[in-house]
Order: structure tokens, then sequence, then C-alpha cells
């Protein structure tokens, strides 16, 4: 049968190829890379080289693609003396990238914090742009040389073109860039957008899945940038474990010290005591927890029991208060504060 040019037809469906916005919409949405990266700004006191030092902890989790396992390797990269990456989300991206930061910075001999952050974010932009080119492009037999004045291609299909190539976000990555001057250590954070932001006034980052579990105990701590070292290393340590509640999170916990004389591994002697204040710490709050829990079915008793014996006979037993009534002496303002009446 033939259909009418003026007759509304029927539009099909496609299904979505894999690159498409609609099907990274399905997949990606609120998507956050599976891992904990945790870095803390801290006061350093020891020795000659006192000043302001950091302290990082993160598992081994890593996510390649629709794969997550546990390898026996760091999620960490030593770029220079005296400044780490901390990376969590898809590996081969990061891989790439860090690649590529690492042969700029020994081509320019850089060693300023912010910086080489720039340099990681720049770097991470690049390997995704290259991407969305191999993705959008090179079906096309085009390269990104399509978006230069001089291409000889229409304005309409290099806007078309620029807007799918824009809207490609690529597997989901971010950073923790710490790394020290010779005057204090510095944290930046690099997010899924590829952006740099400076957290040295924050005095700590998190990134992964695991990232707002970890943050939570910090911000609960009252955690802040000239925090006693001691201390830096208990929260660190805290907060990772905290953050294995989260799906996807690694149990192996690697901790690294950053200053300005450069970075080192935490001594495999003080994590072990690390390790071992913690679990006493969990056995203590889960023993206060049940404590609180046996005081509090006593009270509830006794209460129970001295409103059962007012009741009348006959009469229905009160029910238990949920809030204390003021007395009769007193009356409640309109603020809510307990007030003596004259």
């Amino acid at each position: 049968m033939i259909i009418p040019l003026d007759r509304p037809r029927k539009l099909i469906r496609r299904e979505p190829l894999k690159h498409d916005k609609s099907y990274r919409d399905l997949h990606q949405v609120g998507r956050k890379p599976v891992t904990v990266c945790v870095a803390c700004l801290c006061a350093w006191t020891y020795g000659p080289n006192d000043g302001r030092a950091a302290v990082t902890a993160s598992d081994r989790e890593i996510t390649a693609g629709d794969i997550e396992y546990e390898p026996p390797q760091f999620k960490v990269s030593f770029q220079t003396k005296r400044a780490i990456i901390l990376i969590a989300g898809d590996y081969p991206t990061h891989t790439e990238a860090l690649q590529q930061t690492g042969r700029t910075i020994a081509n320019t001999s850089e060693d300023h914090p912010a910086t080489i952050a720039e340099i990681y974010a720049s770097s991470l932009r690049q390997v995704k742009f290259k991407h969305a080119c191999d993705i959008y492009l090179g079906p096309l037999g085009l390269t990104s040389d399509v978006f230069l004045s001089n291409s000889g291609i229409s304005n309409e299909i290099v806007i078309s073109l620029a807007n799918q190539v824009q809207s490609y976000s690529g597997q989901p990555t971010e950073a923790i860039v710490v790394a020290a001057d010779d005057t204090a250590t510095h944290l930046y954070l690099i997010d899924s957008d590829s952006k740099v932001t400076c957290q040295d006034d924050v005095g700590f980052v998190a990134i992964g899945i695991g990232s707002w579990h970890a943050k939570s105990l910090l911000m609960q701590a009252k955690y802040f940038n000239r925090t006693n070292f001691a201390a830096a290393l208990s929260l660190a340590f805290s907060a990772k474990k905290r953050a294995e509640i989260a799906p996807g999170v690694g149990r192996a916990t690697d901790m690294f010290i950053v200053n300005k004389t450069g970075w080192a591994p935490v001594a495999a002697e003080l994590h072990a005591i690390i390790e071992s204040s913690y679990q006493e710490y969990d056995k203590r709050h889960a023993e206060l927890l049940s404590d609180q829990y046996t005081h509090l079915g006593k009270a509830f008793a006794e209460i129970a029991a001295k409103y059962a014996q007012q009741a009348q006979p006959g009469t229905a037993t009160p029910a238990l208060p949920t809030t204390a009534a003021p007395q009769e002496s007193e009356a409640v303002d309109q603020s809510g504060d307990v007030a003596h009446a004259p």
C-alpha cells in the first residue's frame, strides 16, 4: 500500500548505539567510579622540614570498562619526587592520560603543584576528545582537522559533528593531585568533567563511589588543614575503612605521606599500629552501642512498669509520653523555649 505524503507516519524507533547519549544516560546517570581515594592535609612538625604535609589512603579496586577487580597494585602514580596522583574510574583512560602527563612533565621539567594538576586535567580531556573523534569522525574517514577553518566541510556538518563530539563524556574518571612546593603541600581535585579545583582550605578531598562515606566521617571529626599528623593518619585510615561500606571499594589500604622533601609510603610498622588501633576502636564502639541499647531497654522497662502501676483498675494504661511535658510552674513560649510562669 502506498502511503500519501501528507499522511502522518509512525516513527520507527531504533535501538540506540552504544555511544549514543541516550544509551549513556541509561547506563551512566549517577554512576561514580568504583573505588575510594582520600587525601588529608596536616601539620608536619618532625625534623627541620616542618610545615604542611598530606596523608593519603586508597584501595586497589580497579575499573576497566565493565570489569572490576582488586590486583596487588597501587592506585597511585608517582609523577615527580614531590607529586603523586590518585585515580578513580576507568583505568585505561587514566593510563593514557598518565603517560601523556609524564612525557609533558619530563619535557618541561615542570614541578609546580598547580601546573601539574592542570597538565593532568588537560591530558584527560585530550584522551577523551581522541576517543570521541574515533567514534564520530573515524567511520566517516575524518579526523579532528575537520574543525579547522580551512577543512572544506560545510558549517552545518561541522556544527553537527562538533555537537556529537562535545556530548561525548566517555568513561567516568576522577583524580586527586597531591604535590608539594618549597613551602607546603597542596591538594587538587580533578572532577568527572576534568575541572581542577584547589582543596587547600577545605583540608581534605575524596573521590570514588565511597567518597561521601569518607567525607562524612572527616566532616563529623571537624577536620581542618592544620590537624596534627597522628590524628591525620588515624582519620584518613578510618575514612577509607568507612568507605568500604560502598559497593566496589576494596579491602586493601595503601597509605602515603607527601611533604616538601618528597613522597614516601607509610612504614609497615606504623601501618600495622594504625590497623590495630582502628580494630580496637571498632570493637569498643560496638560494645558502647550494645551497652547503650541495654541501658535504654532497662530504662524503658522501668518507665513502663511505673505507668502500669499508676493505671486505675478497669481503665486503659496511659500512653507513654514521647516528650517531657512542662511542670505547672512552667510555660512554653512561642519560640519553643521553657520559661517560668510568674
